[in-house]
């Protein structure tokens, strides 16, 4: 599927049905939740559809950074921080040594 240069809420409504129709893919939810994220004060949906993505699907590493990364922006470093720590035990866990050192550089330069 071709997104590039679609307006946001294309895309949205394109994610929408893919995960109607494959609800279990964490992909489209993850992509759904950037799609928000792009959007000036739907940061806090990004956020939550992150948080309901790790829920249900808490191996899925790449929601790690970008959940801790709106979190951060977004002031809640507490959260931020435990969201980054998370992915770093499981990226540790599934032999990513590349996100783990992304996640942990991300984390050393949190400001407090």
């Amino acid at each position: 599927m071709y997104f590039r240069g679609m307006q946001n809420t294309v895309r949205i409504k394109l994610l929408e049905e893919m995960i109607q129709e494959q609800p279990d893919d964490p992909f489209p939810h993850y992509a759904l939740a950037l799609e928000h994220a792009a959007i000036p004060g739907q940061e806090s949906e990004a956020v939550r559809l992150l948080q309901s993505l790790q829920e249900s699907h808490p191996a899925y590493l790449p929601l790690y950074y970008q959940l801790g990364h709106l979190l951060a922006i977004s002031g809640d470093t507490a959260s931020a921080r435990s969201v980054f720590e998370a992915g770093m035990v499981l990226a540790m866990e599934q032999k990513n040594l590349h996100t783990r050192s992304e996640l942990e550089s991300y984390l050393e330069n949190l400001a407090d």
